[in-house]
């Protein structure tokens, strides 16, 4: 079966535009300020890139891409898959790390609410970019070896563990152009909250 970009293969110096869709638990302020706090920690310490230093504080559930104009689609797939589900509570459990890709991360307890709401929207979009479900909350990703091995022994200095109320999942998307071999990638944006009960 082939995937978005194998559809556009022999195609040449075609304009094509693609839509990338993320499903994301957002933290309210308080964490999120304290996810922050730990980005600018490690930006003191290492200097980290923009995308790494100002991204907001998430946790994905879902990442896929589409054709234009199915907006809607998705949002009502989505709203469709969660129409049961419940408000949920949510456990960062410590600060950690991913050696492949070269993550800093806090780790989410990967309680039964999130692996049942991860599962439904991965059948709702079978085609989403997620193969192995690992809950995180991203501080920093793909550090070069030496900025890795900067961070990692102090990694203690950037723990915190605490808990949040999930009672909605956010929808973003963000535009992909691709044309004569250079790639345009603009900012997500907000395109629906999907509460849950």
């Amino acid at each position: 079966m082939k995937n978005q970009y194998d559809l556009f293969e022999g195609v040449p110096e075609a304009r094509r535009i693609v839509h990338e869709y993320l499903g994301v638990i957002s933290p309210p302020k308080v964490i999120a300020n304290k996810v922050v706090a730990q980005k600018e920690k490690a930006h003191s310490i290492i200097g980290l890139n923009d995308a790494n230093r100002y991204s907001k504080p998430h946790l994905t559930l879902m990442n896929f891409r589409r054709i234009i104009g199915q907006e809607n689609f998705v949002i009502e797939q989505t709203c469709q898959a969660l129409a049961a589900e419940r408000a949920f509570l949510v456990k960062l459990r410590g600060i950690d790390f991913f050696e492949k890709g070269r993550h800093i991360v806090n780790n989410v307890e990967s309680s039964f609410p999130i692996k049942r709401i991860f599962g439904l929207l991965k059948r709702a979009f079978p085609s989403q970019r997620i193969r192995k479900f690992n809950p995180h909350i991203t501080v920093a990703r793909g550090l070069s070896p030496h900025d890795f091995q900067t961070l990692q022994p102090l990694l203690p200095e950037f723990n915190f563990v605490a808990g949040f109320i999930c009672n909605s999942i956010t929808l973003l998307r963000r535009e992909i152009e691709f044309e004569r071999g250079r790639v345009v990638v603009e900012n997500y944006v907000k395109i629906h909250e999907v509460p849950l009960r």
